[in-house]
Formats: C-alpha cells, structure tokens, sequence
C-alpha cells in the first residue's frame, strides 16, 4: 500500500475533467468525473458541484494509489471537452496547442 501527498493527489487529479449537467428529472446540477467516476454529487448551482467533484477526485485518486491500482487515464474526448484537460494529457504547453488548432493563445484563457 502506497500513500502519496495530498497535493500529489491534487495534481494527479486535476488531470481528470471535471463535467457537471443539468438534470430535469431531479431539478439539479449532477456531477461526474469521465474516466474516473460517474454522477457522483448534486448541488443547485455548479458552483455548489464543482468543489464537491474536486474533493471527489482526490479521494479517489488517494484510494487507488493506496490500494496500488492504476488510475485511469484521463478521456481526451467528452461531450463537452474541456481544451485545458485536453492540452494537458496531450503533453503540449498553451502555446503548442494553440498552433496545433490554429487558434490565438489568447483564445484559450
């Protein structure tokens, strides 16, 4: 069993994007994490999800370090991308990326 620090666990799991979606069945913001976990919080505004995902996240990634399991990968493709989470597991900096998609760094801030 491994243990790794908390902010190591923060970095690896900010590798994962982090998605949150209206549902007009419950009449909230549900979250999920692709890659790592389905709808797993709920709140009524994303704002109140997003931290929730965060925590969330990091335990699992302190989880599955301890029990020494390997983390998924992050998705590249979603529903929704997230082109930061998508730069990152690619490798590039913000400047790479952006003449990779022929796009202005400006454009990805």
């Amino acid at each position: 069993m491994k243990k790794i620090s908390a902010k190591e666990a923060t970095r690896l799991a900010r590798n994962h994007p982090l998605s949150v979606r209206w549902s007009d069945e419950d009449q909230v913001f549900v979250g999920s994490i692709p890659g790592l976990v389905g709808e797993c919080c709920h709140g009524d505004t994303p704002e109140e999800v997003i931290p929730q995902l965060k925590d969330i996240a990091e335990d699992l990634v302190i989880y599955l370090t301890w029990k020494a399991q390997t983390l998924p990968e992050p998705p590249i493709h979603s529903s929704d991308p997230d082109p930061a989470a998508i730069r990152k597991a690619m490798g590039f900096s913000q400047t790479q990326f952006a003449q990779l998609i022929g796009v202005s760094v400006r454009t990805l801030h």
